[in-house]
């Protein structure tokens, strides 16, 4: 089981969560995986879906961990997480995936992302500066506009605080 203890907007259909296991024992998992939520639907055809979702947050070794979701218009599991209240709890299977850049086998790269992909590859940049990493490691992120760039300003600052790190905004209809 995990609990809603965090929602804000990082775009206008994107919503920024943070969940924690409720039953307080750390989120163990490696930077890039993914998990499923267990999504309630009353009254729809089947009680539960699932929906997976990319881990955004750095392995920290607390119970909590973060995640990105497009609202999805008339999706179940998207809008049940833009809606649902604060310390609402729903089941989480996982974590899971081989999306992964374990830091002791780390060599330079070149990450590229669109929209909520950003999250496993914002992950994996957290978990490199938070182990002191001197590996490269460049983001070329691309989205519509300008107010879709996710995180902006915390990937600013992290890749002016961890110089082997780079940002680079791409935008299919700038301004």
């Amino acid at each position: 089981r995990v609990r809603l203890v965090e929602r804000r907007a990082l775009t206008p259909a994107v919503a920024h969560l943070a969940f924690e296991r409720a039953d307080g024992a750390p989120f163990a998992f490696e930077a890039g995986q993914w998990l499923n939520l267990v999504i309630p639907t009353p009254g729809g055809a089947e009680p539960t879906l699932r929906r997976a979702y990319s881990v955004a947050s750095a392995p920290d070794g607390t119970p909590r961990f973060e995640l990105a979701v497009t609202r999805v218009e008339n999706g179940p599991g998207s809008t049940f997480l833009h809606t649902a209240a604060l310390g609402t709890e729903i089941d989480a299977v996982g974590p899971q995936g081989f999306f992964t850049r374990p830091l002791d086998k780390a060599t330079p790269a070149l990450f590229v992302g669109t929209g909520t992909g950003l999250t496993p590859l914002r992950s994996m940049m957290h978990s490199a500066a938070r182990a002191g990493s001197t590996v490269p490691v460049w983001l070329v992120f691309g989205v519509r506009e300008e107010g879709d760039i996710l995180y902006r300003t915390e990937l600013e600052a992290l890749t002016a605080a961890h110089p082997p790190m780079r940002v680079f905004f791409t935008l299919s209809r700038a301004a």
